[in-house]
C-alpha cells in the first residue's frame, strides 16, 4: 500500500473529525436558539468482503479478502427558514489480496459533506461542499459511480476497472430572487475538482478542474405555466483548458396529476458545440410516481443521437410484503467537466421483500454502456445483487449480500467478477 497515501488519508480523516467537532457545538446552540431541531448519528460498521475477479488480463485477475470498520458521524440543526447539515466518515481496512504481501491496513474512503439552506420569503440560499478520496478498487457496482444527481459519473466505465484512487472536491452554490413574484432570478456557481493517483497502466483517466457559472431567470406566464431562460460559461482546465458557454431554455406546464416539460439548450466552444432538444410527462399517483421523455442530441461531430429518460417508482400497501419497486432508464450525450464525448445508456431496476417484520430481501439490476462518439469504443457493466438485512434489534441490523458483475470492454476480453458481504452495523442517535 501506498505510504503517502496513508499519510494523506490520516490527515483527511484527522481534519475531517477536528471539523465536526468544532462544528458539533455551534449546531446545538444554533438549534436551541432558534427552536430547531438538533440531530447527531453516529453509525458504526463493520464488514467482511471477498472479491473473487476473473480476466484472461492476468493484471486484472485477483482475489481479495477484506475486513473494513466505518464510522460516520452526521450532525444536522434545523430552524424554521435555515438548515446545518455534516457528515464526516473514513473507514479502516485490512486486505489481503494477490497485490499484497500478506494482511496490509490503511485508512480508507474518507469523506466529507456540508451543506447549508436558508429560505425566506422571496428569496433562498443555498451551498455544499463534498470532499472525498475513493479506492476505485472497491467500485465494483454502478450504484457506486453515481454523481450527487443520481445519474451516471460518465467516466463509470473506466472506474470499474480495478486499481487507483479517486480525489475529488466539490463545491456548489445557488442563489435564487424574487421566490413570490411572476418574475425571478437564479445565480448558480459550481466548482467540482477530480484527481487520480496510483493508476494502473493504460488507463485514460486524468485530473481535471470543472467551473460552470450561470444565471437563470423564471416567467410564471400563468398559474399552471412557467418559462426558463439560462445563460451559462463555463471551463474545464485539465490536459487542455477549454472554455464554453451556452444558453438554455424551458417550458414546464403544471397538470393535476404531474408536468409537462419541453427543455432545449446550445452549446459552444473550443471544442465544437452541442445542441439537446427534449420533452417530457411525468404522473404522481397515491403510490407510483413515474416520469418518461424522449429527445434528440447532436454532438460536435454533428453526429444526432436519440436520447431519452424514464423511472417508476411504486409503493405497495402496507399490507403487502413487497416494499419499493424502482425502474429506471436512461440514455445522453455527456461532456459536462470533460474533454471527449460519450453516449451513456443505463437500465436498471430493484425491489425489496419483507420476509419478516425484521428481516428484508432486496434484489438489484443494472446494466450500463458507454460509447466514444470519436472512437466508437464501447464498454459495458452488467451487475446483479442480493442482500438481506435483519434488524437484530431498534439498534443493530445485520446483512449479508451476494453480488456478480461483467465488465465486456469492445477491445478487450470480458472480466467477470464475483463478491460475498457480511456486515453488522450499529446506529447512535442524540436529538435535541
Amino acid at each position: 500500500m501506498s505510504t503517502t497515501r496513508s499519510k494523506r488519508a490520516i490527515r483527511t480523516t484527522a481534519l475531517c473529525a477536528a471539523l465536526a467537532s468544532s462544528v458539533a457545538l455551534p449546531f446545538m446552540a444554533f438549534a436551541q436558539d432558534n427552536d430547531g431541531g438538533f440531530l447527531m448519528t453516529l453509525r458504526l460498521a463493520e464488514r467482511f468482503v471477498s472479491r473473487d475477479t476473473r480476466s484472461p488480463d492476468p493484471d486484472l485477475a485477483a482475489m481479495s479478502n477484506q475486513a473494513i470498520t466505518d464510522i460516520t458521524l452526521a450532525v444536522s440543526s434545523e430552524t424554521r427558514t435555515e438548515a446545518v447539515s455534516l457528515e464526516v466518515g473514513s473507514g479502516y481496512r485490512f486486505v489481503d489480496g494477490s497485490s499484497t504481501d500478506g494482511f496490509e491496513s490503511e485508512f480508507t474512503d474518507p469523506t466529507l459533506r456540508l451543506s447549508y439552506t436558508q429560505e425566506a420569503a422571496a428569496s433562498s440560499i443555498t451551498a455544499s461542499i463534498f470532499a472525498s478520496s475513493t479506492s476505485l478498487d472497491d467500485v465494483t457496482t454502478l450504484d457506486t459511480a453515481q454523481t450527487a444527481s443520481g445519474t451516471l459519473d460518465p467516466d463509470f466505465a473506466e472506474q470499474t476497472q480495478a486499481g487507483g484512487n479517486r480525489n475529488r472536491l466539490r463545491f456548489d452554490t445557488k442563489l435564487t430572487l424574487r421566490d413570490d413574484a411572476p418574475f425571478g432570478l437564479s445565480f448558480a456557481v459550481k466548482v467540482d475538482d477530480i484527481s487520480y493517483d496510483n493508476l494502473p497502466n493504460g488507463s485514460s483517466l486524468s485530473d481535471y478542474t470543472y467551473g460552470l457559472a450561470r444565471v437563470g431567470a423564471r416567467f410564471d406566464i400563468t398559474e399552471i405555466m412557467q418559462a426558463n431562460l439560462g445563460l451559462h460559461v463555463s471551463q474545464t482546465a485539465g490536459t487542455d483548458t477549454l472554455n464554453r458557454y451556452g444558453i438554455d431554455a424551458g417550458l414546464i406546464l403544471t397538470q393535476p396529476n404531474g408536468q409537462i416539460t419541453l427543455n432545449l439548450s446550445a452549446t459552444d466552444g473550443d471544442d465544437g458545440s452541442q445542441r439537446h432538444l427534449s420533452a417530457a410527462r411525468s404522473f404522481v399517483l397515491e403510490n407510483t410516481t413515474t416520469r418518461f421523455g424522449i429527445g434528440a442530441s447532436q454532438a460536435s461531430t454533428d453526429d444526432v443521437f436519440v436520447t431519452g429518460s424514464a423511472s417508476l417508482k411504486h409503493t405497495f400497501a402496507d399490507e403487502s410484503p413487497l416494499g419499493t419497486f424502482t425502474a429506471t432508464a436512461d440514455r445522453r450525450v455527456t461532456r459536462e467537466g470533460r474533454t471527449d464525448e460519450d453516449v451513456v445508456t443505463s437500465l436498471s431496476v430493484a425491489a425489496s421483500y419483507a420476509l419478516n417484520p425484521v428481516a428484508n430481501l432486496r434484489l438489484s439490476a443494472g446494466f450500463a454502456q458507454s460509447e466514444d462518439i470519436l472512437s466508437g469504443d464501447s464498454v459495458d457493466v452488467g451487475q446483479a445483487n442480493l442482500s438481506l438485512r435483519y434488524a437484530l434489534n431498534s439498534d443493530w441490523t445485520a446483512s449479508a449480500g451476494i453480488g456478480v458483475q461483467s465488465r465486456d470492454p469492445s477491445a478487450d476480453a470480458a472480466t467477470d467478477s464475483t463478491t460475498l458481504s457480511l456486515g453488522l452495523s450499529r446506529t447512535f442517535d442524540l436529538r435535541r
